[in-house]
């Protein structure tokens, strides 16, 4: 798209983000955005289409807010990692390129991880830094991103060093190249996981078979619940239906203590899930303990739930500290680029529930899930939950 076109897109961006937003400076002072968009202006006959669609990545990251961002529409190479701890691996991969499948990633680009991750920062949407290792992952797969933050010199593939032991790569250098969505996903734990732990039960191909569900566990006398979107289901009963269920359960099994899982939750509509919320605070449906499970993946409507249990209901937070803010995003919005078609999100109002928590709901207990536990099929954040959930009432 030649230069011109790209000066439209910028002029509207620069316009419409500030007048859209509901506090866009509350952040990043309006003279430093202002200026980074003139710098972006001055370098627009110099850069090519990817960079400009990063640069305007890294402008809404400005912003300091994760529903603030520009949707990169860009080719992929055909594997998806995940961060445990500060090293990625990969846990899937498309048809004919399984032997990536449990490779830990040492380099990319020649760069190590610390260098890529603190390169990818800056162009990535957050309320606070637990959102970096969630995006960088994704981004990993991204050779277009990758080449316009100076981490791999060629868009047409993303040059990984490999190693690790259930690594099948039969060459250490791995030179992946961009690829249409590979029509079939091989995924890591149904190679290596015989018996999935409860988290990943229902969870496949990067997606719940269901929203929210719940099991009974007798041994801990805890009613275990997984909250995996934040939105009703097709063909199911209603998130608000669904909670009526589990309170009643918890009326039945008095003194039963409630472990609420949002590790997979990245948000939705958090009105959902008041009748949960305001329920678990009547004496018949009160669980004895009250654990929720969060990690970097837990964001938006899902954050806002965990803070509403930790304020109201003294709930004990296990695990990561989630991506998003409690007192931010009421309503997200978005908008179009005239010329490049590319999506701006924005946050079109506030809201600030529980000012006493800031920017992060507090972990009570943190717990790091390495990829060792997750090739074994452990669950260590809810093997920690259960240890705190006391002893079952006489």
């Amino acid at each position: 798209m030649d230069p011109q076109r790209w000066r439209r897109d910028l002029e509207v961006f620069a316009e419409q983000l500030p007048k859209r937003h509901a506090a866009l400076f509350e952040r990043v002072s309006e003279e430093t955005f202002r200026q980074e968009v003139a710098r972006l202006g001055a370098r627009l006959d110099e850069l090519e289409n990817h960079e400009v669609m990063v640069e305007l990545m890294r402008l809404a990251a400005l912003a300091r807010d994760s529903h603030t961002d520009v949707t990169p529409v860009a080719r992929t190479v055909p594997f998806r990692a995940e961060f445990f701890g500060g090293t990625p691996f990969v846990v899937a991969a498309g048809e004919g390129h399984e032997d990536l499948l449990g490779c830990e990633i040492t380099t990319v680009g020649g760069n190590s991880i610390d260098d890529v991750v603190n390169r990818l920062a800056p162009v990535i949407d957050r309320d606070n830094d637990a959102e970096i290792l969630r995006k960088a992952a994704a981004f990993l797969s991204v050779p277009d991103i990758l080449a316009a933050r100076g981490i791999v010199p060629r868009r047409e593939e993303v040059v990984l060093e490999l190693e690790g032991e259930r690594c099948r790569a039969s060459d250490p250098t791995a030179r992946v190249g961009v690829a249409h969505e590979p029509e079939r996903w091989v995924y890591l734990l149904d190679r290596e996981v015989a018996e999935r732990p409860l988290y990943q039960e229902r969870w496949s191909a990067g997606r719940s078979a269901d929203h929210y569900w719940s099991k009974w566990l007798p041994e801990h006398s805890t009613l275990y619940v997984q909250y995996n979107a934040s939105s009703n289901q097709r063909g199911r009963p209603s998130f608000p239906q669904f909670s009526g269920r589990v309170l009643e359960e918890l009326e039945r099994r008095v003194g039963s203590a409630l472990v609420i899982d949002l590790r997979h939750n990245t948000g939705g509509n958090f009105l959902l899930a008041d009748r949960l919320a305001r329920g678990l605070g009547q004496p018949p449906s009160r669980p004895r303990r009250l654990l929720v499970l969060t990690s970097r993946h837990t964001g938006s409507a899902a954050t806002v739930l965990a803070a509403r249990l930790v304020v109201e209901h003294g709930a004990t937070v296990v695990g990561e500290l989630s991506r998003s803010s409690p007192n931010r995003t009421y309503n997200a919005e978005r908008f179009e680029l005239p010329s490049s078609g590319l999506m701006v999100g924005y946050s079109e109002s506030l809201h600030r529930p529980f000012p006493q928590l800031g920017d992060e709901v507090p972990v009570a207990v943190e717990v790091v899930t390495t990829f060792d536990d997750y090739v074994s099929g452990r669950d260590p954040v809810l093997e920690a939950a259960l240890e705190r959930t006391g002893s079952p009432a006489p």
